[in-house]
């Protein structure tokens, strides 16, 4: 399945910039875990570069302190990354929660299983780093915790964990029916996450056509690249309608789509045009500048910004 973005890493990174990145940076952020009532030291100051730890081994409590701190700090960074200097940070940020997830897994699934409100909800996302298989069933039972906090981490946990055989049912039931527009919006990058690493449903192309029309922008961003993902070529009018949308970055998605189902399927590569010349006609120069780029990326051809030649090149196709 060709991808749709070319440029990213084996295991998907959060980066500002493009269109699954911001959306994905957006669900990090939203899964912070619970403040505490101290104030959340520097970054560097929390996490050595060394990556080490004190020989005596921390108590549960600071241990979980210390990883809340740490996820929130790299969730920031991921947030705010601006440059090679942040992005260093933000990967010795990552270098240090594995580690230590990894480290700590036992004690951290003891928590996620058993514990507290507060320890379950960095358990939840702190167990996610270790990225070991068999943190996955753990995870997939927090997903019926009573507590919103830790199911909500618990889909940041399986992200980042990003294993194939995680069942998408229960998570495309939070994608279409949870109240709480962060809970649907941490499903659907969830799901979108899932799908690119081979996962499967046959539950996932209903929830993520309902979730074209959510409420919510960004989970009308991640459904949007979950409809490309699938090569639901049946969605393409419903992404052309998105190109229209009121949010830039549900509209940069939506671009991305139908570039995506033009380019893997041929019949439908002038209708994907066309919507495409269609919204450039009525943008504004600078997103007009952006559609361009996106009609070079389905047709192998650069006719600038001139509308009227884009025009006449998708008028050509069947």
């Amino acid at each position: 399945m060709p991808s749709i973005h070319s440029s990213q890493r084996a295991r998907p990174r959060p980066r500002p910039g493009a269109i699954l990145s911001l959306a994905s940076i957006a669900a990090l952020a939203a899964c912070a875990a619970p403040a505490t009532t101290e104030a959340e030291p520097p970054i560097e100051e929390h996490v050595p570069i060394e990556l080490r730890m004190p020989d005596d081994e921390p108590s549960v409590g600071k241990l979980l302190v210390d990883f809340s701190s740490a996820i929130n700090a790299w969730t920031t960074k991921t947030w705010n990354a601006s440059d090679g200097r942040d992005h260093q940070k933000q990967d010795r940020l990552e270098l240090y929660l594995t580690a230590q997830a990894k480290k700590h897994k036992e004690t951290l699934l003891i928590e996620l299983e058993s514990g507290p409100t507060q320890n379950r909800t960095v358990a939840a996302a702190a167990v996610g780093f270790a990225r070991e298989p068999d943190t996955l069933s753990p995870l997939l039972n927090a997903l019926d915790d009573p507590e919103p906090a830790v199911v909500q981490n618990a889909m940041l946990g399986l992200s980042l964990l990003q294993s194939p055989d995680t069942p998408l049912g229960q998570v495309c039931e939070i994608l279409r029916h949870a109240a709480d527009p962060r809970m649907r919006w941490s499903a659907a990058y969830l799901v979108r996450t899932l799908l690119e690493v081979g996962a499967r449903d046959d539950r996932v192309a209903e929830a993520a056509h309902i979730g074209l029309t959510d409420t919510e922008p960004m989970v009308r961003t991640q459904c949007t690249l979950i409809v490309a993902l699938l090569e639901d070529t049946e969605r393409l009018g419903d992404l052309a309608i998105l190109l229209h949308d009121g949010v830039p970055l549900v509209r940069a998605a939506a671009a991305r789509g139908l570039v995506h189902l033009g380019r893997v399927s041929p019949p439908d590569k002038g209708r994907a045009a066309r919507a495409l010349v269609g919204a450039m006609s009525e943008a504004e120069p600078s997103e007009r500048a952006r559609l361009a780029q996106q009609l070079v990326l389905l047709s192998g051809h650069q006719y600038g910004l001139e509308v009227e030649a884009w025009a006449e090149w998708a008028k050509r196709l069947p």
